[in-house]
């Protein structure tokens, strides 16, 4: 008699069932995850959230109308990256100063159309030199003039990002030209800086208009005309 041996069912080996494993974990964890409630999601805190659905929806809504009740300017200003203002950004925008460049190029660019000198005005725009610390230069206007050896400026980015006003520069140059000047670090604070060299006062008025009285060329006076002495005799 011949017996017929029935071939084996093929049983998975280790590795399969591993596979099988993670695929099933790969499809059930989202599954279960989609389910959870969302009043019971964890926070990035690892803590268990215990405010109801309701009321989150609720806390949503305040925080919607909040933000539309606020001026449109401010919601896009808030929305906007902040950028801080540049020196000659700010003398741009405070006065009729309308010269082109940066900073350390002022002095060259402003006299082909404003008066400069060595002597503050108010409303005048101080003009520092390019050094290692500056190296673009720095611009700022005169709002006051204290004395001979002290201006108050406002001036924009002497500190990074921030406008200052009525700041106090004393001159420190040796003929009291204002080429060398220290700048109060906090208005009121009557702490200078360091030495900064400057090239002077760029003025608001045009150059044209600066002329000394005794470089203008005067047409000389006229002598009045003489009589003859006959034309005064009495006639005979």
């Amino acid at each position: 008699m011949i017996r017929i041996q029935r071939p084996r069912e093929a049983r998975p080996t280790a590795g399969l069932r591993r596979i099988l494993c993670i695929f099933l974990l790969a499809f059930a964890l989202p599954c279960l995850a989609q389910a959870e409630p969302a009043a019971t999601r964890r926070r990035a805190g690892g803590d268990v959230a215990s405010v109801p659905a309701a009321n989150l929806a609720t806390a949503g809504t305040q925080a919607r109308k909040k933000q539309a009740a606020k001026p449109a300017a401010t919601r896009h200003a808030a929305q906007q990256p902040q950028q801080r203002i540049q020196c000659v950004q700010y003398v741009l925008a405070n006065s009729d100063f309308r010269v082109r460049g940066n900073a350390r190029d002022w002095w060259r660019n402003a006299r082909v159309i404003h008066a400069s000198g060595k002597l503050p005005e108010p409303g005048s725009v101080l003009s520092f030199r390019s050094v290692r610390s500056m190296p673009l230069g720095h611009v700022a206007l005169v709002s006051r003039v204290v004395g001979d050896r002290e201006i108050l400026i406002d001036h924009a980015n002497w500190t990074r990002g921030a406008i200052t006003r009525n700041a106090s520069v004393i001159d420190v140059s040796p003929n009291n030209d204002w080429t060398a000047v220290r700048v109060e670090f906090k208005p009121g604070s009557a702490i200078h800086g360091k030495v900064y060299p400057t090239d002077g006062f760029i003025y608001a008025r045009r150059h044209d208009d600066d002329v000394k009285v005794s470089e203008r060329h005067v047409e000389p006076e006229t002598p009045p005309a003489v009589r003859p002495a006959a034309l005064d005799r009495a006639p005979s």
